[in-house]
This record gives structure tokens, sequence and C-alpha cells, in this order.
């Protein structure tokens, strides 16, 4: 009689079994002397710390940064009067941290952070600046006059990032001069500013409202809102010298928004043009008592616009062309092509 198949699979397993289980000197075997000594691949906490270190803290304000290097904030930085830090020397990194630099000076005085002098590859990033200005009608002043500036028109490669500003009684972040590109401000928020919002070169990224003066000047303002609550005509929400892209300007008495060449934005005003502008294209521009909801300067063309100006002028483009423009209210233009009526 023949063992069950069950068996013959068992007896087939032990003996299969067996192989493994063989004295390990019938297989050949490799050196266990090392090549050396065990060597570190990664770096030691020691030298993380060194590297860390090599960023100067700033723990007291005020202070002047009179040498060149990489330095942070530590916590959150008060004064009762004057500014809190200077900068005097090129090649400087300061990094807020996240931290807020404050003032509660009564009257309002000094600089959150001065860059004094002409300077080169300045960088002030991530972090907020308080001060103690309200807006209710009228601008209450205290704490620091301004935020952030810069005086020189020769200095270069200025650059600040990701700061919040609210409450100063001047300037939020003023670079001096808004037709040098290489002064640039990008990703800030300026609220509560007595004049300007923000003034630089290049400002891209960034919000300025309530603010009593121009809103945002610059050479090129890209991706930015600007609000003015000042009465004064001169005052512009949004301005660009040379140019506007994808943005918004409020005025009350002056231009929303206005620039060389404009495209893709928006501009309202209650008592001035809603936008001004050389050349614009595909942008809408308000006027709620003002002249025009959209002006354009001799020579220059509004492309795909829409402006309004009930019972006024809602594009005027009297010594230029309006191409495929519509508006409630009239458009006035030497040359009107594609459907402008």
């Amino acid at each position: 009689m023949h063992a069950p198949s069950c068996f013959r699979s068992r007896a087939a397993l032990i003996a299969l079994a067996s192989l493994f289980l063989l004295p390990c000197s019938l297989f050949p075997q490799g050196s266990l002397t090392p090549p050396g000594a065990p060597t570190p691949t990664m770096k030691t906490l020691d030298q993380v710390d060194a590297k860390l270190e090599s960023r100067a803290p700033i723990s007291i304000v005020p202070i002047t940064i009179n040498a060149s290097g990489s330095y942070y904030l530590t916590g959150n930085l008060a004064v009762t009067t004057g500014s809190a830090i200077t900068i005097s020397v090129d090649q400087v990194t300061l990094d807020l941290n996240g931290f807020t630099i404050s003032s509660t000076a009564s009257p309002a005085a000094g600089t959150a952070v001065n860059v004094s002098g002409t300077r080169r590859n300045i960088v002030i990033k991530n972090g907020h600046i308080r001060g103690t200005t309200t807006f209710a009608a009228t601008f209450t002043t205290g704490g620091f006059i301004n935020g952030i500036t810069s005086i020189s028109a020769t200095s270069a490669n200025i650059r600040v990032s990701e700061v919040s500003v609210l409450g100063m009684a001047g300037d939020g972040i003023n670079l001096s001069f808004n037709t040098v590109a290489r002064l640039v401000v990008e990703r800030c928020t300026v609220s509560g500013c007595g004049d300007l919002g923000i003034n630089a070169g290049t400002v891209r990224d960034c919000v300025a409202e309530t603010i009593g003066n121009n809103a945002i000047s610059a050479d090129s303002a890209i991706n930015c809102i600007g609000d003015t609550v000042s009465t004064v005509a001169s005052s512009i929400g949004v301005s660009g010298f040379s140019v506007v892209q994808n943005c918004i300007g409020t005025s009350l008495s002056g231009n929303g928004l206005q620039g060389q060449q404009v495209t893709n934005s928006f501009g309202t005003s209650i008592s001035g043009n809603g936008l001004n502008a050389t050349n614009a294209l595909n942008c809408q521009g308000v006027s709620t008592s003002g002249t025009n909801g959209i002006n354009i300067a001799a020579g220059g063309s509004a492309t795909f616009c829409r402006g309004r100006r009930d019972g006024g002028v809602a594009i005027n483009a009297a010594n230029g062309n309006a191409i495929g423009c519509e508006g409630i209210g009239t458009v006035t233009a030497a040359g009107k092509f594609l459907g402008t009526p």
C-alpha cells in the first residue's frame, strides 16, 4: 500500500531543509577585517551649529550694523523712541526671523530699519514692523515715523521681501527712487501709513492700503493693490512710470491707477481719472465724478478696454485710438476700431 501523498511531501520538505543546515565552513567566507576606522558620512551637530552661528543674533535695539554679514532677530524687539536698526555697511542680510520690531514713541520718532548712505547688496526679509499710528478720517500718529528707508539714488541691489508694516506716521517702505529697477520690494504688505506706502524701482506681489499719499509708486508695478485715502489730487493708488501689470489702484481725488504701459489692470477714483495711461490693454477704469473713466495720453491707444463715467467721458483718447473698447458714458477717440462706439 502506498504512503499517503501528504507524507511523501513532508519527507521531501525535510530533505530540502537539510541542505540549508550544512556547516558554515562549507561556504567561502569574506574577510572580517575592516579597511579602516569608520568615518562620519553626515555633518555633526557641532558643524551644523557652527554654520548657524555664522549668522549674528540681534537681541537688543537700538543697534547699528557696521560689519558685513548675515544677522537675525532672536525675538520681538521694541523701542520707546528713535530708530531701531541702522545698516551702515554693504553686503548685509537682515532676517527678521518672523519677529516684530515695534515702537511706542510719542510723538512718532525714528525708523524701524534705516539703510544709511549709499549701500550695495542689502536684503531685509521675513518679519513685521509695527507703530501706533491709526486712521479714522484722519491719521493719529505715533511709534515709528518710517518703516524701512533708503535714501541714496546710487544704492544698488537693495531688496525687501515678505515684510509687513503697520501704523507708520510717515512712509511704510521707501527706497526713495522709483526709477531705479534694482531697488526691489516684493511680497510685502503696508497698511495705515500717513505718507507713502511703498516706493521702489520694482514692486511686485504687494499690497498697500489706507495710505496718506501715493500707495504704490514704482518704475514697474506687477501684481499689486494700492489704496490711498488722501484727498490731495496728486495722490495715486498704483503708479508705474514704465509698466503696470495685473494691478488694482484706488484713489479719492487723484488717478486710481496710472502708467506708461498698463495691462490687465483696474483703476477707480471718485474725483480723478480711474485709469491714466499712455497705452492700456485689457483694462478697466471707473470715475465717479472725475473727468474720465480712462484717460489715454496723446498718441496712445486703449485696446480692449472698458471705461465708466456716468454722464461723462468713459474713455478719452482724443489724440489716440480706441480699439475694441466699450464704455458707460462717451468714448472719445481720434481713431475708433473693432466696434468701438
